[in-house]
């Protein structure tokens, strides 16, 4: 009897613990972040770009790096469709803390970014 009571009891607490770390690791992705490697960003000097470019930048940095460096954001070239997608993606996340207009200047920026690397990096 106090065997089986026993278990119970350690079932609860184990059952318990698991609910708090999953409660601190959804606190933790939606307010902090898992992915912490934004200090390695460089700055992109955005000054000579057009001022609704500059604007999507400063989202972009925003919003994007909430969850992954900006450069892995801009790391692959991709056309303006796949760039699309992939904002309306991480959009859809739950975490995910931008608006329908936010997405359309980050969409922007990206392809703006992209259509003046070197051309041997455009898609």
């Amino acid at each position: 009897m106090q065997h089986r009571e026993f278990l119970r009891s350690m079932a609860k607490r184990v059952a318990g613990l698991l609910l708090l770390i999953s409660l601190v690791g959804t606190a933790h992705a939606q307010f902090g972040g898992f992915f912490n490697g934004n200090k390695k960003d460089k700055p992109i000097d955005v000054s000579s770009y057009p001022a609704n470019v500059q604007q999507g930048y400063k989202v972009f940095k925003y919003a994007c790096s909430e969850c992954h460096t900006m450069a892995r954001g801009l790391r692959t070239t991709q056309t303006p469709a796949m760039a699309s997608y992939w904002v309306l993606q991480m959009q859809a996340l739950p975490a995910a803390d931008f608006n329908d207009k936010q997405v359309t200047e980050i969409i922007d920026f990206i392809n703006y970014y992209q259509s003046h690397l070197p051309k041997e990096k455009q898609p």
